[in-house]
Parts: C-alpha cells; sequence; structure tokens
C-alpha cells in the first residue's frame, strides 16, 4: 500500500466513524426530546430507556450510513483540493481513477457489511424495540390478534374475529371461496364458531359449522357440529408470519414469504420490492461516493460549504427517489426488481457522467 493510500484511507476512515457517531448522537437527541413525554407517562426508568435506544441505533445506522460516508470522502477529497494536494498528486502522473480506488475499496466493504447489517441485525433490533414498545409504552404491536384476515390460496379468503397464538384457536372464523374465473362471485362460504388446528391430523378442526354452497340462484346450507378441513393451506405459523411487518423480517424471512406467497398463488410483488430495496440501499455508499469525489475535485466557489451542500442534497435526493420508486413496485404500476434498483441505476448513470466530465 503506497503512502497516498494510506493517508487516503485514514482520512476517509477516520472522518467517516466521527460523522456517523455525530448523526447518531443528533438523532439520538432529537428523539429523545421527541418522546420524552411518553417515556414519562411509562413510567420507564434511565435504564429501560437506554435499552430502547439501543435497539433504536442500528436503523439510525443504515440511514445514515450513505451520508456518513458521502461526507467523509468530501471532507477529504475538499481538504486535499484546498491545500493543492490533488494538484499535486495529478502532476506526479496520479489519475482521478487512481485516487478514487481506496475510496470505492473501503465503500465496497462498507455494503457488503450494510447487507449483513440490514438482513441481520436491524429486524432482530425492531423485533425487541416493538416488544419494548408494546410492554412499556403500550403500542400495538405488529401482530394484532384481533380482526386478522389472509389469502389462503388465490380464490380463498379467511376472517378470524379473534386469535389465540398458545392454543392456536380462531373464533368467528368466516371461510369465502371464490370462482376461480371470476372473483367477484362467490361459490361457498363456511361459518365456524371456533377454528382449532389439530397437530396430529395437521389440519383445521371447524366447530359448530354453518355451510352454505352458491349454485346459480340456488343456495345449498349444511349444518355440522365439527368437521376436519385439510384443503386450508395455511398453518399457525403462517398466521402470525404473515402480518408480521417487513421491518421485523430477515432477508431470509423475506425470501421464504415471496416462495410462500408464489407457491399460494398470492400477488409477491411488495415482498419482492421490499427485499431487493434492502440490497440496493446497502449498495448507496458505493454510488454516492462515486458521484461525490470527482464532483469534489475541482475547487469551487464558496468551497466546503457549497460541495458539502451539493453532496448532501445528493445524497437525499437519492433516497427520496428510492422511496417513490418503492411505491410504484409495491403497488404493482412497476416491475419490483426494477423499481427497487432505479435509484441505484438512474445516479450510477449520473455518476459515471460526472466522473467522465471530472477526468478530463
Amino acid at each position: 500500500m503506497k503512502i497516498l493510500d494510506r493517508y487516503v484511507l485514514k482520512q476517509f476512515i477516520s472522518t467517516f466513524f466521527f460523522a456517523l457517531i455525530a448523526f447518531i448522537l443528533l438523532f439520538f437527541i432529537i428523539d429523545l426530546m421527541e418522546n420524552l413525554d411518553d417515556f414519562i407517562d411509562a413510567k420507564m426508568n434511565f435504564p429501560l430507556i437506554m435499552l430502547y435506544y439501543l435497539y433504536f441505533i442500528p436503523d439510525i445506522i443504515k440511514l445514515m450510513t450513505p451520508v456518513a460516508a458521502l461526507l467523509s470522502a468530501l471532507f477529504t477529497t475538499g481538504k486535499l483540493s484546498n491545500l493543492n494536494e490533488l494538484v499535486i498528486f495529478r502532476a506526479s502522473g496520479i489519475s482521478l481513477v487512481r485516487y478514487l480506488i481506496p475510496f470505492l475499496i473501503v465503500s465496497i466493504f462498507i455494503s457488503l457489511f450494510q447487507i449483513y447489517f440490514t438482513g441481520e441485525v436491524i429486524p432482530k433490533a425492531n423485533k425487541n424495540k416493538l416488544a419494548l414498545e408494546k410492554k412499556y409504552m403500550h403500542k400495538k404491536s405488529v401482530f394484532s390478534d384481533e380482526n386478522v384476515s389472509f389469502q389462503d390460496i388465490k380464490n380463498r379468503l379467511i376472517a378470524i374475529s379473534f386469535y389465540e397464538v398458545e392454543s392456536k384457536k380462531a373464533y368467528k372464523v368466516v371461510i369465502t371461496d371464490l370462482d376461480t374465473n371470476n372473483i367477484t362471485k362467490i361459490t361457498r362460504r363456511i361459518d365456524a364458531e371456533i377454528m382449532e388446528f389439530d397437530d396430529k391430523e395437521d389440519a383445521w378442526k371447524l366447530q359448530t359449522v354453518k355451510e352454505r354452497i352458491f349454485e346459480g340462484e340456488n343456495i345449498i346450507t349444511k349444518i355440522y357440529p365439527e368437521i376436519v378441513m385439510k384443503e386450508i393451506h395455511m398453518r399457525p405459523d403462517d398466521i402470525i408470519k404473515s402480518h408480521i411487518s417487513y421491518d421485523e423480517m430477515t432477508n431470509k424471512d423475506l425470501q421464504e414469504r415471496i416462495k410462500d406467497e408464489i407457491s399460494a398463488g398470492l400477488d409477491p410483488r411488495r415482498t419482492i420490492t421490499e427485499y431487493h430495496s434492502r440490497l440496493a440501499f446497502s449498495f448507496a455508499s458505493i454510488i454516492v461516493v462515486f458521484f461525490g469525489v470527482p464532483l469534489s475535485v475541482n475547487k469551487r466557489k464558496g468551497g466546503l460549504a457549497v460541495q458539502f451542500g451539493i453532496n448532501v442534497l445528493v445524497a437525499f435526493t437519492y433516497i427520496a427517489i428510492m422511496k417513490i420508486s418503492q411505491a410504484f413496485g409495491k403497488n404493482g404500476a412497476m416491475n419490483p426488481i426494477l423499481t427497487a434498483w432505479f435509484s441505484n441505476i438512474l445516479f450510477m448513470i449520473v455518476a459515471i457522467v460526472n466522473f467522465i466530465r471530472s477526468n478530463r
């Protein structure tokens, strides 16, 4: 490793961690002031509040890592530019490509770490944070045991008034089968007072059942004290999993949900968009650094302040476009994979054009 690489890496890495810690502290203070009344009302003591923010910090790190990487790259490059050291580097035959290499190497390592961090650490931290909110701040959990509804297969809807997780019992259940050729037409409806999962039968057992079959204008009604419905595909774990938010799901959980939704004939576009958006955002550090460094190489009027403003605007524009494109993917207006990676593709193209212009 050359002296230049060591010098640049030392400046870049030290500034990166300093900026990241500063952003964490800033978020901590702002959020604490915003939620202080809720903590007091919940009678949470100091250790519990610190535990809450310990679980909250990973999410802050995820959001602020690209901004910290951009800021540190900008500061390092701007400092060298103001001291005319970049002019000396270029006079010595060091190209912009060569100067960028240490920045990109560190950014790649940051992005690889982000993939693991966003896919494994953050969901577990979010789960613990939500558990604290439910226990002490009386906030509703992501999974609500009341008024649960979901799609079992493409033409079957199940609505549950109340579900007991421990006993695997559902109360006031309505199962609706739809015509496969016309999903607005109901072919069968089953009402049951209790639906309990039988581990021995590996099926749902319904009690006090009323079945209605719709054949044209005729309705055939049948009453059963108890029936076993093996045609229901969902299992007790599926009920809970289907109502857990994406924030609590690891990358593996998202992959499993995608497979389950596809096999059940459900629309997996929201889950696919979420999964690929996580991957795409992990590479944000590479893109913003590749965009920001060439932009900061040349001196501008206003110095570092103007360059900082331009680059931060770029970073938040990147995040805004990513969030907007995700919405199009989740509602089915565009291809979910394309919308997840759209912001990366767009800014990488702009970054390449900017790099070519700066390298002239």
